[in-house]
């Protein structure tokens, strides 16, 4: 199960821009806490028959109420995932004689793609998803995703927060950190918080937002 989260994760980036809110990690720590819910019921157990003391099996209810009120919670809080991530394989190299015949259609495409993405601005929103942006194109969303994955070399994910890293430094020159903070700059440029930017932008740029600002200065 670990590992399906993981591989769905990945998934998650070929179709969203900001995947955070779409994490499924708490789904982890629920299988750690009945691992340790086992446990604990085991040693209560042991405890009991040797012993007598019946508190240990009190302590181990109430450590199950409380991981069966986290997922709980975390079910309810998590966002849906609308695309079908178990369909979803990463398309493979073409061969060479496909490559050619489509060369010129998805150069066409390519143009198109980072025209709508650079006018409409959609990196600004959170919340743009890959069919969002090919129903901008008007184009299929597996022909938008081989677009991005193999004429583009990267992820929707990725692609998007490049668009918003690149208008955050932007701002930075422009000046506009004299009236507003980073992180007001960064929720402007389509970040939707600061441990996300912090993350990507170290990832992209090899260094903090602060040190950048103040190399700029």
């Amino acid at each position: 199960m670990i590992r399906y989260r993981s591989r769905a994760e990945q998934k998650l980036k070929y179709f969203y821009s900001s995947i955070e809110d779409k994490s499924l990690h708490w789904i982890n720590i629920f299988i750690i806490g009945l691992l340790l819910v086992v446990i604990l019921d085991s040693i209560a157990g042991i405890i009991f028959v040797s012993s007598g003391i019946y508190e240990v099996s009190v302590i181990n209810l109430l450590f199950l109420l409380a991981l069966t009120w986290y997922i709980g919670y975390n079910g309810l809080i998590q966002r849906p995932i609308s695309e079908n991530l178990h369909d979803f394989q990463l398309q493979k190299e073409t061969n060479r004689q496909e490559q050619s015949s489509n060369h010129t259609e998805y150069e066409e495409l390519k143009k198109r793609l980072l025209a709508i993405i650079e006018e409409k601005k959609l990196y600004q929103d959170e919340d743009v998803s890959l069919r969002i942006l090919s129903e901008y194109m008007d184009v299929p969303i597996k022909k938008v995703s081989h677009l991005i994955n193999q004429y583009l070399d990267t992820t929707f994910y990725n692609l998007m927060n490049t668009y918003r890293i690149d208008m955050f430094k932007e701002k930075v020159k422009k000046g506009e950190l004299e009236q507003k903070t980073i992180l007001a700059l960064a929720l402007e440029s389509g970040f939707n918080s600061k441990a996300t930017f912090n993350r990507v932008f170290k990832q992209n740029e090899g260094m903090t937002p602060s040190q950048y600002v103040s190399a700029s200065g």
